[in-house]
């Protein structure tokens, strides 16, 4: 299963970012989201239970998990 789709006892996720703005500017959170996994190979999972426009994590330089303050990478 590809690396942005995790499961735990719970069932299977994903970490998808959530905008806060604050007075210092845009915050990013990762928070969970259950999904169902439709179909998967080694490259690429098709899954229900985001939304259009869902950011979802698919790599990261250090561990995240639901709660975890993040930084987008620059596009470029």
């Amino acid at each position: 299963m590809p690396a942005a789709v995790r499961s735990d006892s719970n069932g299977s996720f994903v970490l998808a970012v959530v905008v806060k703005s604050s007075p210092l500017g845009n915050r990013y959170t990762a928070t969970r989201v259950d999904v169902k996994v439709l179909a998967s190979d080694d490259t690429m999972s098709a899954v229900s239970g985001l939304s259009q426009g869902d950011f979802v994590i698919t790599t990261s330089t250090k561990p995240i998990e639901a709660g975890t303050l993040v930084r987008l990478a620059e596009n470029g």
